[in-house]
């Protein structure tokens, strides 16, 4: 059975993030467990901690932690509505304690998916946790195009490693192509490509010998976290970056949908911003 890590502490403070960890190669993670780069401690943590996110200020749903292994973990995903339920249950505890309070989800990999679900989709039992920003880090998609039909999403900031076997083609940058729409609100998409990183490269956790990469980008993505609890910070934060921006009207509901995206040269991100 999936794992549920909502811990003591949801229901006894006021949480900004929200980690949603998928599964890493062949790690083996026991029931109940967070992955180790997402516990107190660790290097991701730590960043978060130095930037002022406390760490009662973080939830986490520990998913894929039944001990099979890689295999297990793809069933799992793909078993995405029962995944959705874990996740939408940590929400409901933190809506109660915190109501009208923005937090932010942060899914890596196979947890990309089930976010959104949890968030959006009508198969579910649909609650509207006012979540504005959520960040998909490494999360597979099934399309290129993926609509988003409620709830009160209004950007998504997806992040790809350059080496990440998920971005398929094209070769040449930048090879993010993502596009999330929405049926019911103007959606932003915010694509994010790090160069140099693979699928396990985005977190670490001590003991690893992290190349310089890594380590830039498991700090840029803890401070790109904290600056999406605000979309003005937000915003002033992604101005150090160029980008490039496209918009995608749709033709049966009329609403125009914003696509940027960003090819980060990992190893130059200047530390202010990491």
């Amino acid at each position: 059975q999936v794992s549920l890590d909502a811990s003591s502490s949801v229901a006894q403070s006021l949480k900004d993030l929200v980690l949603i960890n998928g599964f890493r190669g062949l790690e083996v993670l026991p029931n109940s467990d967070a992955p180790y780069y997402f516990q107190p401690g660790n290097p991701f943590m730590n960043k978060l901690n130095e930037i002022g996110i406390t760490n009662s200020a973080v939830a986490t749903v520990a998913m894929f932690g039944e001990g099979g292994g890689l295999l297990s973990s793809i069933f799992q995903w793909l078993l995405t509505v029962k995944l959705a339920k874990q996740i939408e249950d940590t929400f409901r505890e933190i809506e109660k304690n915190q109501p009208g309070k923005a937090y932010v989800p942060l899914a890596y990999s196979g947890a990309g998916n089930p976010l959104l679900f949890a968030l959006a989709d009508p198969t579910l039992n649909y609650h509207d946790f006012g979540v504005k920003t959520a960040i998909m880090v490494g999360a597979p998609f099934y399309d290129i195009d993926t609509n988003i039909k409620q709830g009160s999403l209004e950007r998504i900031i997806n992040i790809y490693g350059t080496d990440d076997p998920g971005l398929y083609s094209p070769s040449t940058l930048p090879r993010i192509q993502k596009r999330f729409t929405s049926s019911v609100r103007p959606l932003e998409t915010i694509n994010i490509e790090l160069k140099d990183i693979g699928h396990i490269e985005y977190f670490y956790q001590n003991g690893e010998n992290p190349t310089p990469e890594q380590i830039k980008a498991s700090s840029f993505i803890a401070r790109l976290s904290q600056k999406a609890l605000n979309p003005v910070e937000l915003e002033l934060f992604l101005e150090n970056f160029n980008s490039t921006k496209t918009d995608y009207t749709d033709p049966i509901t009329g609403l125009k949908h914003m696509i940027r995206t960003y090819v980060i040269d990992t190893k130059n991100i200047p530390g202010a911003l990491s």
